[in-house]
C-alpha cells in the first residue's frame, strides 16, 4: 500500500507528475538525461511505508514566522553502515554507533530534536533505484561515494531542514538555539565553506542541487571505467565547481563559514579570535586528530573521535561558552 508524506507546513512545490513510466525509454536515447528526468518527481519523493525516523521527522514539521521564514528545531543526520571489508574510515560498528549516540545526545541537549536518517528512508522511494543505477553504473562510485549522495535524497525526502554529519556537534551559542531560520530564505547553503557538514535549505533545494551534483560529477568523471573498478567522487568536489561556475545554470549553493575548526594555532585560547568568532558548531573530522599535538600517534586514530570530543567540548564550555554566557548577562 502506498502512503504519501503528510504535507510540511513550510511551502513546498507543486508537485509535479510522479510516474516513472518514462524510465522506461533508459535503453533509448540519452540514457543520463532520463536518468535525471526520472528523479524530478514529487517534492518530497514518493516514498513507501516511512521508517521510523523518517516518520518522527515529518511528526515535527518546520514553523513559519510572520514573515514567512522556515524555522525549524529539528537537525537531521545521515548514517548508513558500509560493510566492513570495504570501509576506508577506520571506524567499526560500534564506533560509529557510540559516535551517533553522542551526536543525538550532544544536538539534544542543545533543544534540538535530533533525527538519525538512515538507508530505508530513501530505499523505500521509488526514484531510489533510479539514483542507485546513476551511482553505480553509470559514476562507478564506491560504496562511501554513493552514502555520500544517499544523504541528499534523504533530506529531500523528509521535506529538506537543517543537516549535520555525525561528528559536527553544537557549540550552545545564543545565536543558534532553536527554532532557527534556514538561512537565504531556505535556498541551498554549505555552512562550512565548501564541505556540506552543516547544511540547510528547503525540500526543493536539496533536491535540485543533488540533480546539479549528479550532472557535474558526470562532466567530470571519465566514462572509461572497467567493469568491477570504481572512481573516487564527491558531493564536496562538486560543490566547489558549482561555486567556480557562479552564475551559471543552475545557481550554485550559498557558503558560509558557520564550522570550527579545532586544533588549530588559537584552540580555545582566544574565544574572541577570527577562527572562532561567529561559529555555530565544530567539526570532529578524522583529519583535524592530526592537528592535535597534545594527542600521542594512538589517540589520533578516528575511532577515538567521540572520546576526543567530549573532552574537546567539557574544556569550549568549561571557557568560551562560560565566557559568552557572562557577557550575555552583562
Amino acid at each position: 500500500m502506498t502512503s504519501s508524506l503528510p504535507a510540511a507546513r513550510c511551502p513546498l512545490p507543486t508537485p509535479a507528475m510522479t510516474v516513472l513510466q518514462s524510465c522506461a525509454m533508459m535503453t533509448t536515447g540519452n540514457k543520463w538525461l532520463v536518468f535525471l528526468a526520472c528523479l524530478t518527481g514529487l517534492i518530497p519523493w514518493q516514498c513507501h511505508s516511512l521508517s521510523v525516523q523518517a516518520a518522527e521527522a515529518r511528526s515535527h514539521p518546520q514553523q513559519q514566522n510572520a514573515r514567512g521564514h522556515c524555522h525549524s528545531s529539528t537537525i537531521y543526520t545521515y548514517y548508513e553502515p558500509i560493510p566492513m571489508d570495504l570501509r576506508t574510515t577506520g571506524m567499526t560498528q560500534e564506533d560509529d554507533d557510540q559516535l551517533l549516540l553522542f551526536w543525538k545526545e550532544q544536538w539534544t541537549s542543545a533543544g534540538w530534536n535530533a533525527v538519525v536518517l538512515g538507508v530505508d528512508t530513501v530505499v523505500t522511494c521509488e526514484e531510489y533505484s533510479v539514483l542507485e543505477e546513476l551511482l553505480s553504473n553509470e559514476l562507478h562510485l564506491d560504496p562511501w561515494g554513493r552514502v555520500v549522495f544517499h544523504r541528499w535524497m534523504a533530506m529531500a525526502a523528509v521535506g529538506g531542514g537543517w543537516y549535520a554529519d555525525y561528528d559536527v556537534f553544537p557549540l550552545g551559542l545564543s545565536d543558534f538555539v532553536p527554532p532557527v531560520a534556514l538561512p537565504n530564505n531556505g535556498r541551498m547553503t554549505v555552512h562550512d565553506i565548501l564541505s556540506p557538514t552543516l547544511a540547510s535549505g528547503t525540500a526543493e533545494q536539496w533536491r535540485d542541487t543533488l540533480l546539479s551534483l549528479l550532472d557535474n560529477a558526470k562532466a567530470n568523471m571519465s566514462p572509461f571505467v572497467a567493469d568491477g573498478q570504481w572512481t573516487f567522487w564527491t558531493d564536496s568536489l562538486g560543490i566547489n565547481n558549482l561555486v567556480k561556475d557562479h552564475g551559471k545554470q543552475p545557481p550554485a549553493p550559498l557558503t558560509a563559514k558557520r564550522v570550527l575548526v579545532p586544533y588549530g594555532r588559537n584552540d580555545l585560547k582566544d574565544c574572541q579570535a577570527r577562527s572562532i568568532r561567529g561559529r555555530w558548531v565544530v567539526h570532529m573530522s578524522p583529519k583535524v586528530f592530526q592537528m592535535a599535538p597534545h594527542l600521542s600517534p594512538l589517540e589520533r586514530h578516528p575511532r577515538y573521535r567521540k572520546q576526543e570530543a567530549q573532552r574537546w567540548l567539557q574544556r569550549w564550555n568549561n571557557t568560551c561558552l562560560a565566557n559568552n554566557q557572562t557577557q550575555t548577562r552583562r
